[in-house]
């Protein structure tokens, strides 16, 4: 089954683009609402985005219990690294990871090498330094394993064989 493959974008861009579709109406809507606030469109829509994410109640089942504004989840979910805001969606709210975001965390969270704790886990116990140290080679053996029928992860022998050596590693078993 083929995938669709992004353009890569800079690392340097401060801002994401965003195209939408919208009512004629609401379109309407929103360029008034700019000009009473004398903001762009754009800004008018971020401004709008914002309001959204205080406003939104953001509900876990695990140990965060509670409930919590979206505003505030965001600050604690956001990463500069896509891997690591895979990991800290999955470990706070797993049930949001696209199907894409799933197949990865299965790699990850099944491999025992990337924690420290063999049975709860949490963002503290992945092994960040070794991981990201080693992220192109990890990074490679992650997009080959989310390929396969059968998504699992790496004992660490598999990892050993495919080029990760462990030894490099200071893993504290």
């Amino acid at each position: 089954m083929a995938t669709k493959k992004s353009a890569k974008r800079p690392p340097d861009r401060k801002t994401e683009v965003l195209s939408i579709r919208i009512d004629p109406r609401v379109k309407y809507g929103l360029e008034l609402l700019s000009r009473l606030q004398r903001r762009s469109t754009t800004g008018v829509v971020e401004w709008a985005i914002q309001s959204a994410f205080q406003s939104e109640i953001f509900e876990t089942a695990n140990e965060y219990r509670g409930e919590t504004r979206l505003e505030e989840v965001m600050d604690e979910l956001w990463h500069i690294n896509d891997i690591e805001r895979i990991v800290a969606l999955a470990l706070r709210k797993e049930q949001l990871l696209t199907y894409e975001e799933s197949r990865i965390w299965k790699v990850l969270s099944s491999t025992p090498a990337f924690w420290t704790k063999k049975q709860h886990r949490d963002f503290d116990s992945f092994l960040w330094a070794e991981v990201l140290s080693h992220w192109p080679t990890v990074e490679r053996l992650v997009s080959e394993a989310v390929e396969k029928p059968i998504v699992r992860g790496y004992t660490d022998e598999e990892l050993f064989n495919l080029g990760l050596d462990l030894t490099t590693m200071d893993i504290p078993f």
